[in-house]
């Protein structure tokens, strides 16, 4: 059986969670050969040239986040419907229904849920959540677990299944440990209450049928209650996420994979690793600085297999005038033993004015600017090119 040279307890971990649901062991897998039609052609893969490598780093660092499914992410799919269970039964009960009447893995399998929701006597109060320091239940609270299977194309073509993780280890921009945020929250929903009762609701004391028209009633104000409510959320939460927009945080992702040949559990090879860790820190009230590293390793029954290391570098700056930005993107990856490897950097920065209102003229250089950037008009003044714009486009709320 291949062994992944990487964290091989957690892999272990989910891959018995989905061989459970069909009575499949670790100990049965066999290391089998691949389907060379599954060797789908990689552009960064097939050429040993730094220009290949450049031009896909634009779409590797998007967002410097870690993917919100590590899981879908390491398949390349999304998936059109994400089992999320609430309760241990409904855990059990989406891991079973990735697995067919004869034990094998279903094609568009897809689950994600937190361990916190599923595993009884894990649940904890709001000052729990709160409590400062090193906190493990806060660390417990933003673990979630994915599963998702995938086959690739051709009807021969072995099925992937995928298993990830992704903690949030910190963040000083989480609005449930703010007091000032959750106070507020508590009065703009208690402004949503009725100020007075609903006239002809019999007493407790006295039971009896509620006329239709007077259920109607209460149903109405229950849905306007509800629509208040949300409302409040939303505006205190954009408001927030305004003024929380350059917080300091650390978030980490794993995901793994599995060959599994004829989609059969027994019948597996480790298809490789992902890493992912996004560190951001707060530099002052309009700046945020933000480091990004993208670690992989890809198993193609040894013909293409490749490492990969992908990072970035941002400095991001914003206000009511002034918007910029200055980024380093680059990749170092490495062949198999006699490959050869590739690497490539790319820089990029930009600066955007506000010179009247609804008017913003900017500048800059890269990829990364001109893909952003993307102004209403272009005017050369004193020998620079400038973007004139009707709204902002740097703003890092964009």
């Amino acid at each position: 059986m291949d062994r992944s040279p990487l964290i091989p307890p957690v892999r272990a971990t989910l891959l018995f969670l989905a061989a459970l649901a069909s009575g499949a062991t670790p100990s049965a897998a066999q290391d089998i050969p691949l389907d060379t039609a599954e060797l789908a052609s990689d552009d960064a893969a097939d050429a040993d040239s730094s220009d290949a490598v450049r031009s896909v780093l634009a779409d590797v660092v998007t967002a410097y986040a870690v993917p919100d499914m590590p899981a879908a992410t390491f398949l390349g799919t999304t998936p059109a419907t994400i089992a999320r269970p609430a309760t241990g039964r409904d855990f059990l009960v989406g891991l079973a229904s990735g697995v067919d009447e004869n034990g094998r893995a279903r094609q568009g399998f897809a689950l994600e849920a937190s361990p916190l929701a599923v595993i009884p006597g894990l649940g904890i109060s709001l000052d729990q959540y709160r409590a400062a320091g090193f906190n493990p239940r806060y660390l417990l609270a933003n673990l979630l677990l994915s599963l998702g299977a995938a086959q690739a194309a051709g009807d021969t073509a072995p099925t992937t299944l995928a298993y990830g993780l992704r903690l949030t280890v910190f963040d000083a921009g989480d609005p449930m440990r703010d007091p000032e945020f959750l106070r507020a929250l508590g009065d703009s929903i208690a402004r949503c209450r009725p100020r007075t009762p609903l006239g002809g609701i019999p007493h407790a004391d006295r039971p009896t049928q509620l006329t239709a028209e007077l259920r109607d009633l209460m149903d109405e104000r229950h849905d306007r209650a509800v629509r208040c409510m949300g409302s409040h959320t939303r505006k205190l939460a954009r408001r927030y996420a305004r003024a929380h927009w350059n917080a300091s945080n650390v978030t980490l992702a794993y995901a793994g994979g599995e060959r599994l040949n004829r989609s059969s559990f027994a019948e597996r090879r480790h298809a490789g690793d992902r890493v992912w860790v996004t560190a951001a820190l707060r530099a002052g009230t309009a700046a945020q600085a933000i480091a990004y590293v993208d670690w992989s390793h890809v198993r193609d029954a040894g013909i293409r297999s490749y490492s990969a290391v992908t990072y970035g570098a941002r400095v991001n700056v914003g206000s009511e005038a002034v918007n910029g930005f200055a980024e380093l993107l680059g990749q170092e990856r490495f062949h198999a033993p006699g490959g050869g490897g590739a690497s490539g950097r790319s820089w990029s920065a930009g600066v955007e004015l506000r010179a009247a209102m609804s008017l913003w003229i900017s500048a800059g250089l890269g990829e990364r600017f001109r893909q952003t950037a993307r102004p209403d008009a272009v005017a050369v003044i004193a020998s620079l090119r400038w973007g004139i714009s009707l709204g902002s486009r740097l703003s890092p709320g964009n």
